[in-house]
């Protein structure tokens, strides 16, 4: 099939409201609909990129036919149940960097009501039941080890996410996913939809090449993105799009 369009989705709060509890993250079923209707057009390939481990993901996403990326495209699994892996000297050195950065990581962890959620290629601290002195203490930690430890910290609704690998984000995911399905990102019409600031860092990648954004939630950060409410009304969005009703 050759490739026309290519449909990249983040999971958490852009195809699944956002919940205190991770593991009660669900697809909205609208978006379960949807994500069922784009896979069944012709010419077009549909992903799901998450900063989740892969295993977590796949058993949130049971839609024949899709793409599932994990650890933001560090590692894929494709429709016919293929598992693409970074190779062995990026696995080597992220074991490094998970060692070097942990016991820092510990140090935010100490702090009052902020929960630190290891996602084995990069760690998010939760901070939804911080008080406000322990924002500002995670604050604090923030500003001192980013600059000292060389962490790059990527801000979220309530979270913080620290990649392992500096390079390793959502944009490079997709370069990856390009790689897997032998396409030229720059011939493919992308369409890209999140929420967070990892997410912002794909879709500045797409937008460059031509492509579509969409910004889950609170107002986006950045010009270019299309601004859309929550999950279910990325889903009218797409179908409008698919049907070419959005300009």
């Amino acid at each position: 099939m050759e490739l026309s369009r290519l449909w990249v989705f983040d999971f958490d709060g852009t195809l699944a409201p956002i919940v205190p509890e991770r593991d009660q993250a669900r697809l909205h079923p609208a978006c379960l609909g949807m994500l069922e209707e784009l896979v069944r057009q012709d010419g077009q390939r549909v992903a799901i990129l998450s900063s989740r481990r892969l295993e977590d993901l796949a058993s949130r996403v049971r839609v024949p036919g899709i793409f599932l990326g994990g650890g933001s495209g560090l590692e894929w699994r494709s429709p016919d149940g293929r598992h693409h892996l970074p190779p062995a000297r990026v696995r080597k050195r992220l074991r490094s960097e998970r060692d070097r950065l942990w016991p820092y990581l510990d140090e935010a962890a100490r702090l009052p009501g902020i929960v630190l959620e290891d996602k084995l290629w990069s760690a998010a601290i939760h901070f939804r039941g911080a008080s406000p002195e322990a924002r500002r203490g995670l604050e604090a930690w923030r500003s001192a080890r980013a600059a000292v430890e060389g962490m790059r910290v990527l801000p979220g609704p309530e979270v913080f996410e620290i990649p392992f690998l500096q390079e390793a984000d959502k944009a490079s995911g997709l370069q990856t996913l390009c790689g897997i399905l032998g396409a030229d990102p720059d011939q493919v019409e992308w369409v890209y939809a999140g929420d967070d600031g990892n997410d912002l860092v794909a879709m500045r990648w797409v937008l460059d090449r031509g492509g579509t954004a969409f910004f889950v939630g609170t107002p986006c950060p950045i010009e270019g993105p299309r601004p859309v409410e929550a999950p279910s009304a990325l889903a009218g969005s797409i179908r409008s799009l698919l049907e070419g009703t959005v300009p």
